[in-house]
């Protein structure tokens, strides 16, 4: 997974990023400390991947970039305690149906210019409904996504919080990262399907972020007096925000997210 986003693996080697993620890891009580990438990519996005024996967290340098460190130990947080409810099958299967899905958007403009080209030579073309079936399931697809169960999410959020102790870092990141998104109508533009988000990147398929963000502040281990049923609850992080100048230059000079094969932005 990571190889397809030429992610670029961070290793443990003293650095503010690293010591950060090894905490986060070692909160969680991991079997093993999971690899850490870097995407070069301008698009705000993390994912979980790997499995049980090799797991690994992705995190775009636009992310990194625009998010202050507090922001992005709650994103970190999220991915380690998706690994820690063991839920990387989950997201390996829907990042594999998600690929079969841009084989068929594909699949249906090639089915259209195929028509077009019956057309003009007075041949009989194929239906046009299953040009359009096949054009709409990436959307298809995503909505389905939307009803992957709303408590992994939810409780992932929670540990995240145990692990970070600040439940505001972690809702703040949620609501910058919303605005890159992208939306759902993005599924039907040419020339494929496509989000500005990568497909991995369960991010897209979370409940809305207003309302994750609700659970946030809301729930009980917003409070630092709070002894949660669910993971302990530890110490706020202290962090030190500074320059991140050994991540610079990971992606591209410009920056701008760019179209890739098979229909992804990063």
């Amino acid at each position: 997974m990571t190889s397809l986003y030429r992610a670029k693996r961070i290793p443990p080697d003293g650095t503010q990023l690293s010591d950060l993620f090894d905490v986060l890891s070692k909160r969680a009580n991991l079997a093993r400390r999971p690899c850490l990438h870097v995407v070069p990519s301008a698009t705000l996005s993390a994912f979980a991947t790997g499995s049980r024996k090799r797991p690994a967290v992705a995190v775009t340098e636009g992310l990194l970039r625009r998010l202050s460190l507090a922001e992005t130990a709650g994103i970190l947080a999220h991915e380690v305690a998706h690994i820690r409810h063991d839920d990387l099958p989950l997201l390996g299967l829907a990042d594999v149906l998600s690929r079969m899905v841009q084989v068929l958007g594909y699949g249906a403009l090639a089915l259209a210019l195929f028509n077009v080209m019956q057309i003009t030579t007075g041949e009989d073309a194929a239906s046009w409904w299953a040009v359009l079936v096949l054009y709409l399931a990436p959307a298809l697809f995503s909505l389905l996504l939307l009803a992957l169960p709303r408590t992994r999410e939810f409780e992932a959020d929670r540990t995240a919080v145990a692990l970070t102790g600040d439940a505001q870092a972690l809702a703040s990141a949620l609501r910058r990262v919303d605005t890159y998104t992208g939306h759902l109508w993005e599924d039907l533009m040419l020339p494929v399907p496509a989000r500005r988000v990568p497909y991995p990147s369960l991010l897209r398929s979370h409940p809305e972020a207003e309302l994750r963000i609700r659970q946030l502040t809301t729930a009980p281990e917003a409070s630092p007096h709070a002894r949660p049923s669910g993971p302990p609850v530890h110490a706020p992080l202290v962090i030190v925000e500074e320059p991140m100048l050994s991540l610079v230059g990971y992606g591209p000079g410009t920056m701008r997210p760019r179209y890739r094969w098979p229909g992804l932005w990063f």
